[in-house]
């Protein structure tokens, strides 16, 4: 198994000038809501 890991590519983002927001609980909410519209917990 090779390990992942994507530390440098980050490093290189984060000095072009992207940067990501940490995680909101809305945000996750509204991600779960968007994927059970889609049926992707239904059995």
């Amino acid at each position: 198994m090779i390990p992942a890991d994507n530390q440098y590519t980050s490093q290189v983002l984060y000095r072009l000038g992207f940067h990501w927001s940490s995680t909101s609980w809305d945000y996750v909410d509204q991600m779960l809501a968007a994927i059970a519209g889609f049926g992707y917990f239904e059995l």
